[in-house]
């Protein structure tokens, strides 16, 4: 449907259908907005179908982190050797990005707050996962020494102006750097071109929340058809911090992701 200023992107649960919950249909999908109630309405083509292993939780920490993830990977055209540097890699989407940047067989070098979200993140990479802390003031030094002095070719970048410098400084020749979010500001008090000249770097900005419905729907088809399967088999997880079973809690579930206490996900059941 069309977008909502009700909070709220993602969502799983049982098909209505004449009025009838059918409980045997269960489902997940991403919206613009409007999912934090009991009942959601989402056009046909939004919907995905969830494999027999997965409940609902877990269905629930999927449509939007993880269609945001694999749409950033698409824009960076991640690929095998590929050295990718992710922002926030702790969250709902660095945990997606982490483990699908496995798939692909790069390399993800994870940047988080402190040392727990570093141990689950570079175990998370299955081999593939590095990583610092963010006030690390040997970040840069290690970059290099992981990336054999080249640099990242894949910049993941939620957090913007704050890091704009360090990002410079951290990409390779020709690196393709998304950024999807601005946690740090937006505003750069001296925006200096030149230095993404000198790199040959290409800035990309993306979001899926605004997306068409018809561009939600192709990129849903071919999650479905590339990704999905990857649930199904195991290979890839959501990754599930804490549930919340009555919307009575949904304060402390705000106040747990606004102070960056969780990894992965947060879901809220709606009873």
């Amino acid at each position: 449907m069309g977008s909502s200023s009700i909070l709220g992107l993602e969502c799983s649960g049982y098909l209505v259908e004449d009025g009838k919950i059918n409980t045997d249909k269960k489902v997940m999908a991403v919206v613009s907005g409007g999912a934090y109630a009991e009942y959601v309405a989402v056009k046909e083509k939004n919907v995905i179908n969830i494999p027999d292993n997965i409940d609902l939780i877990q269905a629930a920490a999927i449509p939007e982190s993880w269609l945001t993830a694999y749409q950033l990977c698409r824009i960076a055209g991640v690929k095998k050797s590929d050295y990718c540097l992710i922002h926030a890699a702790a969250s709902g989407v660095g945990t997606a990005l982490v483990q699908l940047i496995g798939l692909y067989e790069a390399e993800s070098i994870c940047v988080v707050s402190n040392e727990k979200k570093l141990n689950f993140c570079i175990s998370l990479g299955r081999g593939h996962g590095h990583g610092f802390l963010r006030k690390d003031t040997h970040a840069f030094n290690k970059i290099l020494n992981l990336t054999h002095f080249h640099g990242c070719s894949v910049i993941f970048d939620c957090v913007g102006a704050t890091e704009f410098d360090s990002n410079i400084n951290a990409a390779a020749n020709d690196c393709r750097w998304v950024v999807y979010g601005f946690l740090g500001g937006s505003r750069i008090g001296e925006f200096n071109l030149n230095k993404l000249m000198e790199k040959r770097i290409s800035l990309h900005s993306s979001t899926l929340r605004n997306r068409s419905d018809d561009y939600k729907a192709e990129l849903l088809q071919e999650f479905s058809q590339e990704i999905m399967p990857k649930f199904a088999s195991g290979e890839l997880n959501p990754v599930i911090d804490s549930i919340y079973t009555s919307v009575d809690h949904i304060k402390e579930a705000h106040h747990k992701m606004e102070n960056d206490m969780n990894i992965g996900k947060i879901v809220v059941q709606w009873k």
